[in-house]
C-alpha cells in the first residue's frame, strides 16, 4: 500500500508500475502540470490575509486571499489607509472608492441618485453651504489663470 502524492488516498500499485506515485491517472496528470509549471504536487494549505479563514489553494497566483471578495476589500482598504486585517463584513453607509478616486456613501439626501449613492465631497458641500446643491453647482474649484 502506498499514499497518493496528491490526494493522500491509500493505493495499491500495478504489478507493472510498482514505483508509480499517484492513485490514477488524474492525479498523475495534476502532478505533472503542477511540475511543469514549477510547483510542488500538492495545493498548499493558506491562511486569508483579511479574514484569517484557512483555505486550499485553488490557483497558483492566489495565494493572499480565500475569495475574490477578500481580495478587492483588502484593496479598497488600502486605498482607504484602513489595516487590512478585520471583519469581512462591511458596515451599511461606509462606502467604497471609485476608480477615480471619489468616496460613495449610501445616504438618504436630495442630492443621491435613486440608488441612494451621492459622492462624499457632494455631502460635505451642501453640510458646508446648508441646502443641496443645484443642478448646475459643481463642488470642484476652477482656477484662473490671471
Amino acid at each position: 500500500m502506498k499514499l497518493c502524492i496528491l490526494c493522500d488516498k491509500e493505493f495499491v500499485p500495478s504489478r507493472w508500475h510498482p514505483h508509480q506515485k499517484c492513485c490514477s491517472k488524474h492525479c498523475r496528470n495534476v502532478v505533472r502540470g503542477r511540475a511543469a509549471r514549477g510547483f510542488p504536487p500538492k495545493k498548499q494549505r493558506l491562511v486569508c490575509a483579511v479574514c484569517d479563514e484557512e483555505f486550499m489553494q485553488a490557483r497558483l497566483n492566489n495565494i493572499l486571499y480565500c475569495s475574490p471578495g477578500c481580495k478587492r476589500l483588502a484593496a479598497s482598504r488600502k486605498i482607504q489607509g484602513i489595516p487590512i486585517k478585520g471583519p469581512k463584513k462591511h458596515v451599511k453607509g461606509s462606502g467604497y472608492i471609485t476608480a477615480q478616486g471619489y468616496k460613495i456613501l449610501s445616504r438618504k439626501h436630495p442630492n443621491s441618485s435613486v440608488r441612494g449613492q451621492i459622492l462624499e465631497h457632494k455631502l460635505i458641500m451642501s453640510e458646508h453651504i446648508g441646502r443641496p446643491l443645484k443642478e448646475h453647482e459643481t463642488v470642484h474649484r476652477e482656477y484662473s489663470l490671471s
